[in-house]
């Protein structure tokens, strides 16, 4: 073969490696632009900010846009997709708080969850639902690290309504304020006992009744309540027909009241820390009484008589 022809296949083969090689990108560059629309493509970067941040991923007009990871100055790391330098659609944030961290898996808008996700609190807390710019709104759960779970509805990150189930087994089912129970409520305890009625800053106080399981002593009780005990006007029945009506404080009889035992017999007058203390009357099934004053249940005296 000439000289020549020899030059001319070299030349032949660069050409070729040189085509191959623009194809070989062009291909890479098609692979980059799948899936966008509107005739912008963008392109992988890496971009280090002043302040330390840094990018890796998908770019348009130098701003991180489209699928990539993005690890903050701190060690706070977002990866997933982005719009216009901002978290928009799914992806996964971790925030780095000293040796702690929290992490947010779900959907963004404009740099904040919106949507669907499950945010892993530093103690160990998860709340998996609904989000509108980084507060809970809708349904979800949040489960506490002690175990108990919230299952229900929330506004501006605070729950308003739903179930509250305890890891002891008690569950409450009512209304909520300043994250506590605040209004009407139900309390199921884990040993069958039942209240409903009036809850305030997480106490039962107010007007309710609570009925108690079959094996109990105590039957029911129905009236007036304050931090978890019996305390103004009540009726509370025992499970062997015995009841009394009236006053209580500090979930003792106290005060005026009548109590009927289920034998017939009937005390009307007044209590004290839960005995017969002061003025009263008792009435026997057989027709007789005793009226006068009475300490720590036992009669003491009649009325003088003038």
């Amino acid at each position: 073969m000439s000289e020549q022809g020899i030059f001319k296949k070299i030349v032949v083969v660069l050409i070729g490696a040189i085509v191959g090689a623009l194809l070989t990108n062009v291909q890479d560059e098609i692979k980059i632009c799948i899936g966008w629309k509107a005739g912008f493509c963008p392109l992988t970067s890496e971009i280090t900010y002043e302040d330390g941040d840094r990018y890796k991923g998908e770019a348009l007009n130098g701003k991180p846009h489209g699928k990539g990871v993005y690890i903050y100055a701190n060690g706070t790391r977002y990866e997933g997709e982005l719009r216009n330098g901002l978290a928009d659609g799914k992806g996964t944030k971790i925030f780095v708080q000293g040796n702690q961290e929290k992490k947010y898996e779900g959907e963004w808008k404009q740099g904040f969850y919106n949507g669907k996700g499950t945010l892993i609190y530093v103690n160990g807390a998860r709340h998996e639902g609904e989000w509108l710019n980084n507060k809970k709104n809708g349904k979800g759960v949040l489960t506490y690290a002690s175990g108990d779970r919230i299952e229900g509805d929330w506004k501006d990150d605070g729950y308003v309504k739903g179930v509250y189930i305890y890891k002891n087994g008690d569950r409450y089912e009512g209304e909520w304020s300043n994250e506590k129970r605040n209004g009407k409520g139900t309390l199921t305890y884990a040993d069958g006992k039942r209240y409903v009625g009036d809850f305030r800053d997480n106490e039962i106080t107010g007007s309710g009744s609570i009925t108690f399981p079959k094996d109990h002593k105590t039957q029911s009780y129905d009236g007036e309540w304050k931090n978890g005990k019996y305390n103004g006007i009540g009726t509370l029945i025992w499970s062997d027909g015995d009841r009394y009506y009236g006053n209580w404080l500090d979930g003792k009889m106290h005060g005026y009241g009548i109590y009927t035992w289920a034998n017939g017999n009937r005390y009307d007058g007044e209590w004290r820390d839960h005995k017969r203390n002061g003025s009263g009357v008792m009435k026997y099934s057989d027709g007789t009484r005793k009226s006068g004053t009475w300490k720590n249940d036992e009669f003491i005296a009649s009325p003088a008589l003038h």
